[in-house]
């Protein structure tokens, strides 16, 4: 019996061995950091918004041409009360370029017009179910103004190309610039909403313009599930229930350094956030996570307001204040100038 555990224990390590090895290669980590071949998105109409329960051109899908000309899959939703007056336009259009022109002319001639650009995570589209109800709750917040548009990046659906940091980082700029020219909309009416994946591709765009010497003054950032960098995030990566594939690096060092040398893309929002407080001195970031989320472990989120609030400190004199939720959760907020950072802590709600 001791012989054929020892045995089995092994080959166990030979297999998980193996295994890191593999997942070594640029080409393997993309593919199981990202997800983005999984075939869960397969049977899902894109091209047909209604078959998510939205009305007539609702939604209108756009294809927006980066800088490196990848094609990227685009949705624009139309708050719900904007789209009731201009119901008898929009519904009765079979032309799909027409009901296009309708939804940009749309924003452009509205000049209270707000758009939520949204940065989802990985794998699927942006015809997943969660972010679909995510769209519709977005707009519950002003259902006159507030337009929503999701995108999918290189390699993800219906979008051309394979991801990778730098092509992810190109892709949303090139949404954010195609959404200031074709809907006319200027930064300080566009908000900056990530999920998981999308925190790190949200961050490291602004990263872009600072390293530019631009600074665009969007109305906000807000980073749902965020994940300090790319080594961290892979070391709490789950597989079949729910064990962590990695963790016994943690317990070899030289093991665990060698393969975080290996990672092709960083995606280390920490020091991101480091340069963006420093850069930008009208800046609303907002952390949410949930304590239930068992893909991300809330402490990250902890961790990086905690980094992002004694940058704020180092500036100068911070206010600091927190509101108890009871069961639901806590909110902290730090201010300091026109800087405003809040960290949203839910005790239910699984992954955010």
């Amino acid at each position: 019996m001791l012989q054929q555990v020892i045995s089995f224990l092994v080959f166990a390590s030979g297999l998980w061995l193996f295994a890191l090895f593999i997942a070594s290669f640029p080409t393997v980590q993309r593919h199981v950091f990202y997800l983005h071949k999984l075939p869960i998105w397969w049977s899902q109409k894109l091209d047909i918004p209604e078959s998510f329960g939205f009305l007539p051109n609702q939604v209108t899908h756009h294809t927006v041409i980066t800088t490196d000309k990848e094609r990227l899959f685009a949705w624009l939703v139309v708050p719900l009360n904007a789209y009731i007056r201009h119901e008898d336009s929009l519904a009765q259009q079979a032309s799909t370029a027409k009901a296009r022109s309708i939804a940009l002319d749309l924003v452009k001639n509205d000049a209270e017009s707000k758009l939520v650009i949204y940065f989802h995570g990985n794998a699927s589209t942006v015809g997943s179910t969660r972010r679909t109800e995510a769209y519709r709750s977005i707009s519950v917040h002003d259902p006159e103004h507030q337009y929503v548009l999701s995108f999918d990046y290189r390699g993800f659906g219906r979008s051309t190309g394979h991801p990778t940091q730098e092509g992810l980082v190109t892709d949303a700029v090139s949404v954010i610039e195609w959404a200031r020219k074709e809907l006319q909309i200027p930064y300080e009416r566009i908000l900056l909403l990530s999920q998981s994946l999308g925190t790190a591709v949200a961050s490291a765009t602004l990263q872009h313009y600072i390293s530019k010497g631009e600074r665009p003054s969007f109305a906000g950032l807000m980073m749902c599930a965020p994940f300090t960098n790319m080594a961290d995030a892979f070391m709490h990566y789950k597989v079949f229930l729910g064990i962590e594939l990695l963790a016994p690096l943690r317990f070899i060092r030289p093991l665990q350094t060698w393969f975080i040398h290996r990672l092709a893309d960083k995606w280390s929002t920490t020091e991101h956030l480091d340069s963006i407080l420093s850069s930008y001195e009208n800046l609303k970031l907002t952390f949410v996570h949930c304590t239930t989320d068992d893909v991300i472990p809330v402490e990250m989120t902890h961790r990086l307001a905690t980094t992002a609030s004694e940058m704020l400190k180092d500036l100068g004199e911070a206010y600091d204040h927190r509101l108890d939720l009871g069961h639901g959760g806590s909110v902290q907020e730090w201010r300091h100038g026109n800087r405003r950072l809040r960290k949203v802590i839910l005790n239910y709600g699984g992954m955010c």
